[in-house]
């Protein structure tokens, strides 16, 4: 893979991403690259009406889809088509990071990218090994301790590694069966972005990731 590219080239996911659908707005925050100061897109700025809409999308998608409820392999398949896609794409992930972070697209493919689809691979393969637990008890009573989804989980990411970090986040919260609605940096929001879309079409229900 080629390790320069014309940053005026690469096509971003500008928006929000709620419901599945990439949602735009006007303005935002002015987004210069690292790499040469020049202005490239605003960061769009979430109104506390598009978060609860965001909040609503995911509990509608959780409770629609019913994706805390499935067999747990079946997250797991479909978690780990995700982690295939990511690395299929690696390059058009690496250029959207590097665009607004600056960092080398090279290192991008072999680190953080690959590290993220081995994230999602790890959690993935959690979704039916942590289970609920059967507690001591006399012979006339029985206790367990039931392991159960929270339902929509609240994720923030920094600015810095910030695909890996929302890989982090994103994997544990859906191989236990949650949606998330997710905050990136508003100084490289982009890759989560993109990393939502490739969710859903691994086949995650639309509506579980909202970012």
């Amino acid at each position: 893979m080629s390790l320069t590219f014309d940053p005026d080239t690469i096509p971003l996911p500008v928006g929000h991403f709620i419901g599945g659908e990439l949602i735009p707005v006007e303005g935002g925050i002015e987004m210069r690259r690292p790499s040469d100061g020049k202005s490239y897109t605003d960061c769009p700025v979430a109104s506390p009406d598009l978060v609860e809409r965001a909040v609503d999308s995911a509990k509608a998608t959780l409770k629609a889809s019913n994706w805390g409820g499935v067999r747990p392999r079946e997250r797991t398949r479909v978690l780990q088509a995700w982690a295939d896609l990511i690395e299929a794409d690696a390059a058009t992930l690496a250029r959207i990071e590097a665009l607004s972070s600056t960092r080398p697209v090279g290192q991008l493919v072999a680190g953080d990218i690959a590290i993220t689809a081995e994230q999602i691979r790890f959690f993935a393969e959690f979704a039916d090994k942590e289970g609920s637990e059967l507690a001591p008890t006399d012979d006339a009573s029985l206790g367990m301790i039931m392991s159960e989804p929270y339902g929509v989980v609240g994720a923030i990411t920094p600015w810095n590694f910030p695909i890996s970090m929302a890989g982090w986040k994103l994997g544990p919260a859906l191989a236990a069966g949650n949606a998330v609605v997710l905050k990136p940096s508003e100084m490289t929001p982009f890759s989560a972005i993109y990393l939502a879309q490739l969710a859903v079409r691994a086949g995650l229900p639309a509506g579980l990731i909202n970012v």
